[in-house]
Order: structure tokens, then C-alpha cells, then sequence
């Protein structure tokens, strides 16, 4: 090295590189975050898997559940799996299994963002009954659009919610089973089979052109209107969460709450109940703060004072109208979502029964299970079927004993 190196080298600045942590699992961007379209929790693990191009059950057993710290004596993976698969819909929820599975996924992937595409924000003022729905939910027509347009087939987190029942921008009802006769079943958010935008029993697209429009007809008039509202006050919520400086207290439910009888009835809590339209138990309960109301009926003491959920749980009393709104439009959409049953069919319905019984499941689904999975309640199928019902549920508890 000449002299004129030497003093360069002697000159050059000395600097620290700063090595950043990897994470264990990829850093990937949720989709849509701080909009109304944000991914769930459930859609956001299958895509970490289909990236990592590894089965979603190796993705939970060999990098999730280690980090848990649930599975005890006993109770053996596979047991464990099996009620997980059923019961993965609570991810998406205010339960402490979403809790725990943001904090393990957190880690792994270096994220801090990660709650949000959970319910986890509003887990103080709203009750987990009646919030996700134990299935999945979708809208044909936007797996169709994302597919056609080479955009990410994901779940978004307000398709999980039990209150949203339709797509506003496409103005029909989500689908809540696979569209082809001879499959009919039900989707759960999570099995080893998992494939975004295809049915997990028969692997069929679940998009557009696989529906039969006369089946799942558009809704129509107040129905319509309410579930766009809805839509659009979930949409606030989920969009604002990120921003938010803290978690909604459930004194602030409470406090809205009263002012809202105050200003509307003078606080006559019996003239309330009218207008809202719910027990007078529940108003008292929710009044003296010992309970908080269910997003259904959040939304329905929202409608009809004039407020938004999001004002009404972050507990901003200014933006409460001085009247009820007229609710003959809502209680005409509840009363049409009521009177919406889909036509029986003995047929199918004792074909898929047959099936059940001749092509034995491990485990084998209850009669109950059988029923969510053709859209019909069990009483229905047990007053046309009671013979094939009792054996369904004498193989389900038989096993369940053997394994005691």
C-alpha cells in the first residue's frame, strides 16, 4: 500500500453499521391496514404459510404452538388441532387465544401492528357473544374481482363479523358455504387443507362464476340501506383503530349510554326501552354499567340516536342527536333478514346425511356440526330425518367416550 493510501485509510471516516434483528417467520405487510377491508388475523397466518410455501398445520406446530405453551399431559396435538381448526374464528376475536396467538406471531415476525387485524382494540366494550362468526363468510364477486385483477385472495377481517351480512359493492348477501350441490359444506377459517378463495372439502373456487345467482338473489330496499350503514360504521371503526391513542374503556359505553337516555327520554328508562326496541333488563344492566350491549345491539341504539359506534365507544356524548331517527326502514330490514329461510330440500339434505354416515370423518362431526354445515337448523332436519339424526349422534359420542 503506498503512501497515499495509507492516508486515506487514516482519513476515512469510521462508522458503526447498525445489523438490524431478523425475524423468524417473514415480515410481511398486512393487507389493507387502516381501512375498512383489513386483513383478519386467520387470513394473515394462511398467507405467512403459503409464503413460507409450507402447509398451514406444519406453519402452527413447528413454529406457532411451541411458543404457546398449551398443550399439556394428556391432551395430544392432534386432539389439540382438532378443536383448534374448529374453533380458530376466536383469533379474529377479543378472547385471550387472540391475545396470545398476536403475541406469539408478534415475536416471530418483528410486526407491532398485528392486533389490529383482531377485534383485540375493542375487547373492553364489546362482549365476545354474538361478535365473529364461527365460519367463514364471503363475497363471490370480490374473490372473482381480486383474482381477475392478479390482486391477494385474502379475509378480510369485517366479512368475520356476525352483524355484516352482505357486500355493499356488490349488493348481495355473503355466502356462508360452498356454492356446488353436491359439497354444500361450511368453511372454517382454518384447515390443514386451507387455500384462500377455495373450498376446503372439495377445492372448488368459491368465486362468482361457481354460484348460482338464483340461489343467493341480491337483497333489495331497507335491508339493503341498514346493511350498508352497518357497513360503513364497522368500516369507521376498523379504519380508526390503528390511530387510536389507547384502548376504549367500558366506563365510556356507560357514560354515552346515560347521556343518550337523558337527551332522548328525560332519563325515563321505560320510554327508552320503547323506542330501542330491547328488554327493559338490558337497558337497566347497561344504564348501571354491570353489562355492555352486544354489537348488534350497539348498532341498534346507534341507528337509532343518530351516533356512531365509533363516537359512541370512544365516548364523544357531543355527536348524539336530540331525537330518534325514524327506524321503520331497520325494523323492515330485521324483520325481512328474519323471514329470510332458505327453501328445504329433503334430498340433498339426505343425501349429505348418508354421506355422513357411510364415509365416517375423523373425528366424527355432531349432528349439530352436520346441520351448520348444510345452513338448516338441527330442529328442521331432526323432524324429517330423526333416524339418520339419532345414528349421526350415537358414532359422536361414542367416540367421544373412547376417548375419555
Amino acid at each position: 500500500m503506498d503512501e497515499q493510501q495509507e492516508m486515506l485509510c487514516e482519513l476515512w471516516a469510521e462508522e458503526q453499521v447498525e445489523i438490524k434483528p431478523r425475524s423468524r417467520l417473514y415480515h410481511i405487510e398486512p393487507i389493507g391496514m387502516g381501512s375498512p377491508m383489513v386483513e383478519s388475523l386467520t387470513s394473515y397466518i394462511t398467507r405467512l404459510a403459503e409464503a413460507h410455501s409450507v402447509p398451514l398445520h406444519k406453519l402452527f406446530l413447528q413454529e406457532i404452538l411451541p411458543h404457546l405453551n398449551i398443550v399439556k399431559g394428556d391432551y395430544t396435538v392432534p386432539k389439540y388441532l382438532t378443536s383448534f381448526w374448529r374453533n380458530s374464528s376466536a383469533l379474529n376475536g377479543v378472547s385471550d387465544l387472540a391475545s396470545n396467538q398476536v403475541h406469539v406471531l408478534e415475536q416471530l415476525t418483528l410486526r407491532s401492528d398485528l392486533r389490529f387485524l383482531t377485534m383485540l382494540i375493542w375487547g373492553d366494550v364489546l362482549p365476545s357473544k354474538g361478535l365473529i362468526r364461527r365460519t367463514r363468510a364471503w363475497c363471490p364477486s370480490c374473490y372473482e374481482e381480486w383474482r381477475n385483477s392478479n390482486q391477494v385472495v385474502y379475509e378480510p377481517l369485517i366479512w368475520a363479523l356476525e352483524v355484516v351480512t352482505t357486500c355493499p359493492k356488490h349488493h348481495q348477501e355473503l355466502h356462508l358455504c360452498c356454492p356446488y350441490p353436491d359439497c354444500r359444506h361450511v368453511q372454517f377459517h382454518f384447515t390443514s387443507r386451507y387455500l384462500s378463495g377455495y373450498c376446503s372439502w372439495c377445492r372448488r373456487w368459491l368465486g362468482s362464476y361457481a354460484c348460482n345467482k338464483a340461489e343467493y338473489p341480491a337483497i333489495l330496499g331497507n335491508e339493503e340501506n341498514y346493511q350498508e350503514w352497518v357497513y360503513k360504521m364497522i368500516g369507521e371503526m376498523l379504519s380508526a383503530a390503528p390511530n387510536l391513542p389507547a384502548p376504549p374503556l367500558k366506563s365510556n359505553i356507560t357514560v354515552v349510554f346515560g347521556e343518550c337516555v337523558n337527551r332522548l327520554t328525560g332519563g325515563n328508562l321505560l320510554a327508552f326501552t320503547h323506542q330501542i326496541q330491547v328488554t327493559f333488563k338490558s337497558i337497566w344492566t347497561w344504564n348501571r354499567g354491570q353489562q355492555i350491549p352486544t354489537m348488534e345491539n350497539l348498532l341498534n341504539i346507534c341507528y337509532r340516536c343518530g351516533i356512531s359506534p365509533l363516537s359512541f365507544i370512544i365516548g364523544d356524548k357531543d355527536k348524539i342527536k336530540f331525537s330518534f331517527i325514524d327506524s321503520t326502514s331497520k325494523d323492515a330490514a330485521v324483520n325481512s333478514t328474519r323471514k329470510n329461510h332458505r327453501k328445504f330440500e329433503a334430498d340433498h339434505v339426505r343425501s349429505v346425511l348418508l354421506s355422513v354416515l357411510q364415509n365416517p370423518e375423523d373425528p366424527p362431526p355432531s349432528m349439530n356440526e352436520v346441520a351448520r354445515r348444510l345452513g338448516y337448523d338441527y330442529s328442521q332436519i331432526q323432524v324429517k330425518f330423526p333416524d339418520l339424526c339419532k345414528a349421526i349422534s350415537a358414532k359422536c359420542f361414542q367416540v367421544r367416550d373412547a376417548e375419555r
